[in-house]
């Protein structure tokens, strides 16, 4: 087995097992585990959303969520709307990093 062979069973297997460090979360109406991360630092730590504020003074909901490639089956675009947890959120930005994608997602305004 290669070492790319071997860090994809880790993705699914190790990152996204549910037992291990995923939760599964509803993406567009579908199951999906996945990882969402969160500033521990913050009061609210217990919460998984990071609370911004713009300078308007409206508050803005702020998750970074991270799901492997192969469990989406649509193109993530900047600027697109999908519902996470049946709300709508807003695709801030996508990475794919190694067949992992970074999704980070804002609530408010939208």
């Amino acid at each position: 087995m290669s070492f790319k062979d071997q860090l994809a069973k880790d993705i699914e297997g190790v990152f996204f097992n549910t037992d291990e460090f995923a939760e599964e979360h509803l993406i567009n109406d579908k199951p999906v585990k996945c990882v969402v991360e969160k500033d521990e630092s913050d009061k609210w730590a217990n919460q998984r959303y990071e609370m911004m504020v713009e300078a308007n003074g409206t508050f803005i909901s702020m998750i970074t969520v991270l799901l492997p490639k192969s469990a989406i089956n649509f193109p993530l675009v900047e600027g697109q709307l999908i519902k996470f947890d049946n709300l709508r959120y807003k695709i801030e930005s996508v990475q794919n990093q190694g067949g992992v994608y970074e999704v980070k997602l804002s609530r408010g305004g939208v």
